[in-house]
């Protein structure tokens, strides 16, 4: 028991904030949002904590989702600079200019949500928030992308 309370306090050091939290695009904590599959008792108090990352994923497209949806950011540029701003001390165009390259879109180029890049977009954007460790978790972002539901822009108001 021992040694295993010790691999785990190295493992909780070595690895960064999202990927300890199962919240690869590090999304903080907001009473507004219901997460699915977020733990019952947040110990971070900043960021919201996942039990898997599959859950994590699910909420980081989900947030694409609300971007591109509700608030109108439909390129790489727009979601960037919504999600990092430079007003919060971010270098949001260090960050736009790595997601473009990691997945080939360029900066301005017109997205929707259904658009199945945005699973791209979301390992880009994991690897600048978590490093490249972020890669080691394709497989929970797949699952994540396969219940996925984007929302139905073209429903009607009833």
């Amino acid at each position: 028991f021992f040694q295993l309370s010790i691999i785990n306090y190295q493992l909780s050091t070595i690895m960064t904030r999202g990927l300890r939290n199962r919240n690869p695009l590090n999304i903080r904590i907001s009473k507004a949002n219901r997460w699915q599959g977020r733990v019952p008792e947040n110990t971070d108090g900043a960021f919201e904590q996942f039990l898997t990352m599959e859950y994590g994923f699910l909420a980081a497209l989900k947030t694409l989702d609300s971007y591109i949806v509700r608030h109108g950011c439909n390129t790489i540029e727009q979601i960037i600079t919504r999600w990092a701003p430079p007003t919060d001390g971010n270098d949001t165009t260090a960050y736009i200019r790595r997601v473009c390259h990691d997945t080939g879109i360029g900066g301005r180029e017109p997205l929707s949500n259904h658009d199945p890049r945005l699973r791209n977009i979301v390992m880009a954007m994991a690897r600048v928030e978590c490093g490249e460790d972020a890669d080691y978790y394709q497989a929970d972002l797949n699952a994540a992308f396969s219940t996925f539901t984007p929302t139905n822009i073209y429903r009607r108001k009833r």
